[in-house]
């Protein structure tokens, strides 16, 4: 559902700035 959608991108986006602070 649409919460799925959001958690999933929401877990996306965590990990593009955990991955860019890391950098």
């Amino acid at each position: 559902g649409l919460k799925d959608i959001f958690k999933a991108g929401l877990g996306s986006l965590v990990k593009g700035i955990a991955a860019h602070v890391a950098n």
